[in-house]
C-alpha cells in the first residue's frame, strides 16, 4: 500500500470521526442559530415541552431544572424536526445549548433562554 493513500484515508476517517453529529440546521433557522456563539451546557437525555415562542416566531423545549422551584432552560430550537412541531409534545432530547447573547430576553422570573442545537429527539 502506498504511503499516500493510508495518509489520505487515515485523514477521511479522522474527518468525518471529529463532525458534530447534530440534526441538520434547516435555512429557515431563527437567525442567532447561524451565529458562532459559545456553548453553555450539554444535553443528555433530558426530558422537556415543546412550546412556542410566537413573538420570534420559534418553537422551544421547555426543560424544568430539577431541585428548583421555577428554573426554566427554554431552548430556541434550531434543529427541531416538523414531526415534533407540535406545542404540549413531551419530548426527551440530546444536544448543546449555546448562549443568545443577550438577542432573546426571557419572558418568565428564573427562564433561562439559549439556542438549542439537537442532535437528537425521540
Amino acid at each position: 500500500m502506498k504511503p499516500g493513500y493510508l495518509l489520505s484515508t487515515l485523514l477521511i476517517g479522522v474527518s468525518v470521526a471529529c463532525q458534530k453529529d447534530t440534526l441538520p440546521v434547516p435555512a429557515s433557522a431563527h437567525s442567532g442559530c447561524f451565529d458562532n456563539n459559545p456553548v453553555s451546557h450539554q444535553a443528555k437525555n433530558l426530558k422537556g415541552i415543546i412550546g412556542y415562542r410566537q413573538d420570534i416566531g420559534v418553537y422551544t423545549i421547555n426543560y424544568h431544572v430539577p431541585g428548583t422551584i421555577d428554573s426554566q432552560w427554554t431552548g430556541l430550537t434550531c434543529n427541531l424536526p416538523t414531526s415534533y412541531q407540535t406545542v404540549g409534545k413531551e419530548v426527551t432530547f440530546t444536544g448543546e445549548y449555546r448562549t443568545t447573547s443577550g438577542k432573546v430576553a426571557p419572558r418568565l422570573g428564573g427562564e433561562q433562554i439559549y439556542y438549542l442545537y439537537l442532535s437528537s429527539v425521540k
